[in-house]
Parts: structure tokens; C-alpha cells; sequence
């Protein structure tokens, strides 16, 4: 559905070609779009979704959404955001594929938990942190972590996840964990945003594909 995000109604435009302000005022859908599904989403098979909670570089979510349009998979803001989102920064770094790019927003985490509850399942929250226990690429990377209908949920750039969204994501919670992607911190301490999402969102669909989960 096309729109804009509270942050962008008094001026300018978001640069993506679908977008929902999922908590807030929507407009109708456009000429090329058909009718939606109860998510807000246009029809058709989506195996995973990317949900950056409160980015704050521009290029990093520009790639990312760029990396979404690739492979199809819906793209979720949870505000705060770090930036604008008619941000020239933005729009230049996913170039010219922001028609190919579903993004919503949501006013905050407990917006984005209230909406991710009334979505239909099969679902889970999958939350990406340094600290996670299982290892999902790279050496030691564990299989049948990921399946269809998994919501994939990275941090802020200086921070990462809270406390809250690591503990929605947890078991306990009823999600599929907290997992990690295994680097050398003697000398890097962090993966680029951008590059974490990519990995873990191709691994993702790797593993989803390999065990046949069907689109939820």
C-alpha cells in the first residue's frame, strides 16, 4: 500500500514504491498493485521478513532495503529512526529499486509488537546479536535454525537490540532464539548492519529452502 510514515507527512516522500505506515494514516493502493492481504502485504509467497529496529544510517537501511528487494522480503522500520526517511542518503544507496521495496513503519516497539500479534501465523521473531548462544553461519553454524514465516530483527548500529526485543525473540517467548554470526573480536567488534543483514537473510533462505518450509 502506498503512503508515507508519520516522520515524512509534512514534507517529502518516502523513496519506496509500496509503503505502509502500518500505525498510521494509509492512502490506497496504486495502479500497479493489487488487493492486500490482513498483513498489509501484497499478495504472494513471503518466506521471511527483515525488521530493523531503530536504524540510524541511512546508507546501511538504503542497502538493506536494496538486499530486501532482491530476494522479496518485506522490510519493517520500528521508529525511532536515525534519520529521514526522504533522507538523499537513503534513497541513493537502494538506487533505483525502491519501487521493488514493501517497507513499513511502526511508532515504536510496542507499536511493531501489537501489529506482529495480530499477524496470521505460522511466525516467529529470530533476533540477531553479538551475544547469541547459536551460531547461524560461517564455522560452526547450526542447521534447521531458520523456517518460512520467521521475522529476522537486527539492531541499531551503536547499540543493537534492547533487552525487550531480545527477550520477545527468546524461546521462552515463544520465538526462535537469539543467534549470532561468529567473527574474530580481537579485531573487529561488530559486523556493518548492512552486511549482517545480508548474511543472515540469505542463510536464512538457504536453510528454508534446503528443509522445503512452505511460504506461510
Amino acid at each position: 500500500m502506498r503512503g508515507r510514515p508519520k516522520s515524512a507527512q509534512g514534507g517529502g516522500g518516502a523513496p519506496w514504491g509500496r509503503f505502509s505506515g502500518a500505525d498510521g494514516p494509509e492512502v490506497g493502493p496504486g495502479p500497479d498493485e493489487g488487493p492486500e492481504t490482513p498483513s498489509g502485504e501484497t499478495p504472494g509467497p513471503v518466506l521471511l521478513r527483515v525488521v530493523l529496529v531503530a536504524p540510524e544510517i541511512p546508507q546501511n537501511t538504503g542497502s538493506v532495503a536494496r538486499t530486501c528487494a532482491a530476494t522479496g522480503c518485506p522490510l519493517h522500520l520500528v521508529e525511532p529512526l536515525g534519520f529521514s526517511v526522504d533522507d538523499r542518503r537513503l534513497r541513493r544507496a537502494g538506487l533505483d529499486y525502491w519501487p521493488f521495496v514493501h517497507a513499513e513503519t511502526h511508532a515504536g516497539w510496542a507499536a511493531f509488537a501489537a501489529f506482529f500479534a495480530r499477524q496470521p501465523g505460522p511466525k516467529r521473531l529470530v533476533a540477531f546479536s553479538k551475544g547469541g548462544s547459536r551460531v547461524c553461519s560461517g564455522p560452526g553454524a547450526e542447521e534447521r535454525l531458520f523456517r518460512a514465516g520467521d521475522w529476522l530483527l537486527f539492531g541499531c548500529e551503536s547499540a543493537g537490540l534492547p533487552p525487550e526485543v531480545l527477550e520477545a525473540a527468546g524461546e521462552a517467548a515463544g520465538g526462535g532464539g537469539v543467534v549470532r554470526m561468529p567473527i574474530q573480536e580481537q579485531h573487529v567488534r561488530s559486523l556493518n548492519l548492512a552486511v549482517s543483514v545480508g548474511i543472515g537473510l540469505y542463510e536464512a533462505l538457504r536453510q528454508v529452502h534446503t528443509r522445503g518450509s512452505p511460504a506461510p
